[in-house]
């Protein structure tokens, strides 16, 4: 059961400190809220191409949550075999932060046309120890849509009636919901993770998640679904108002409280054209 707690959330300690709402992250989430479509550009190291169980997910997760009124678009758009024109993808297969965002500075390619939003997902095989000991399996710019999801140490926690795809659907998705500007409700927030053991947005192993979800080691299913307080931030930030604690907190929104934190970055300014640019500004991110 220990292992169905350590798939179904992060699996690390985090430092216990508030994350204060990003305006810019927030109103990102809001774009792709409110998006009439989402374009999903999808490029990947070579031997981490998401599974198909991966895709569907991503664009369900976006179909049902985002809702778009075109629909989402996902765009399978490259095999990344090198870090740059001769030099390789260390044999390690360990990526730093400063890799990780040049090569997405490279190869993040969608070019948008009528109202469309873009999301950028890379698919890595390891990403490089932060000194946070946080975003090990996945890690979410907010203001720039953009995720790294590390398939090598996802696609191992498979276990019982779980396999390795259905891990990699679970923080891909994960990631997503970060990506839409979840979780900054302090009604049912914990460093920017959802305190309800049973959605999607729940960070960590303990011994709520593990008892909440024990029965999925033998359904094959890990969570897929939001909680009905993280589905009314949703809409509350599709509105463009910012979410705000309600007066009764949900039964999610107890002490036990997840893991997770910002890290600084450096990315890009969200525009909608093929070329994005360098910035010095810190990013907003989230990590599974």
């Amino acid at each position: 059961m220990l292992a169905l707690g350590a798939a179904a959330g992060c699996v690390f300690a985090a430092p216990r400190v508030p994350i204060p709402p990003d305006p810019r992250a927030l109103a990102q989430a809001a774009r792709l809220l409110r998006a009439p479509e989402l374009a999903v550009e999808i490029d990947w190291i070579t031997g981490c191409v998401p599974s198909v169980q991966t895709q569907e997910g991503i664009r369900a997760f976006l179909e049902r949550y985002a809702k778009p009124a075109r629909g989402v678009r996902l765009v399978l758009d490259e095999e990344i075999g090198e870090l740059a024109p001769g030099i390789p993808i260390p044999e390690s297969r360990m990526l730093t932060d400063l890799q990780i965002h040049e090569l997405a500075r490279r190869h993040r390619n969608q070019i948008l046309r009528g109202g469309a939003e873009s999301i950028y997902l890379l698919f890595i095989p390891r990403r490089a120890p932060t000194g946070s000991a946080q975003g090990e399996r996945g890690q979410a710019f907010v203001t720039e849509s953009f995720a790294v999801v590390a398939t090598d140490p996802v696609r191992e926690q498979g276990f019982l009636a779980i396999d390795g795809s259905e891990v990699e659907r679970f923080v891909a998705q994960h990631e997503l919901g970060h990506l839409l500007g979840l979780v900054s409700n302090e009604s049912h927030e914990q460093d920017g993770h959802c305190t309800n053991s049973t959605c999607i947005m729940y960070p960590k192993p303990d011994l709520r998640a593990v008892l909440a979800n024990w029965w999925r080691a033998f359904s094959g299913r890990l969570p897929t679904e939001l909680d009905a307080d993280c589905e009314r931030d949703l809409e509350r930030l599709r509105e463009s108002a910012q979410p705000r604690a309600s007066a009764t907190m949900s039964s999610g929104a107890r002490k036990e409280r997840g893991t997770g934190g910002p890290h600084a970055a450096r990315g890009w300014a969200p525009i909608e054209a093929a070329t994005f640019h360098a910035s010095s500004s810190t990013i907003t991110s989230r990590s599974l």
